[in-house]
């Protein structure tokens, strides 16, 4: 339990038991097609497909530490508050795994890195960086 919102593995809830929007629920996910692609400050990161074959981010959020439930709250918070933007990776939910006593956030799948385009194109050129640096920037003054 947590100071916004509420889980089960079928999804997320406000505290007065509304169900909140969720695109993405447990049962919808491949797990074979699942792999570690990175870790943050708050947990893991992982590929995975959905088993109508898009590819999503799986951001694993492990409870256990007031931090980490601070962590989802605020992320969560963000994610209700926001609309769209081509600036920011679309969320698509969360759901508790009870497996893993973790909150999973499926996330928008965003397959490149700069550094990948620096060495598709080899090398990253002014316009380019100037591209990137607009997008980055107008995700961060949306959030």
């Amino acid at each position: 339990q947590f100071r916004a919102f509420l889980f089960n593995e079928a999804g997320m809830y406000t505290k007065d038991g509304r169900e909140l929007p969720s695109t993405v629920k447990k049962d919808d996910i491949d797990y074979s097609s699942k792999r570690n692609v990175g870790a943050g400050a708050s947990g893991d990161v992982f590929f995975a497909r959905l088993k109508n074959g898009t590819s999503i981010a799986l951001k694993r959020i492990p409870i256990s530490s007031k931090a980490h439930r601070d962590e989802v709250d605020r992320e969560l918070q963000v994610f209700m508050a926001r609309g769209d933007s081509p600036y920011v990776m679309n969320n698509y939910g969360a759901f508790w795994d009870a497996e893993d006593d973790a909150i999973v956030i499926p996330m928008e799948w965003m397959p490149y890195t700069v550094k990948d385009l620096g060495l598709f194109w080899g090398g990253l050129n002014e316009a380019l960086l100037k591209a990137v640096f607009f997008q980055v920037v107008s995700g961060l003054v949306y959030l």
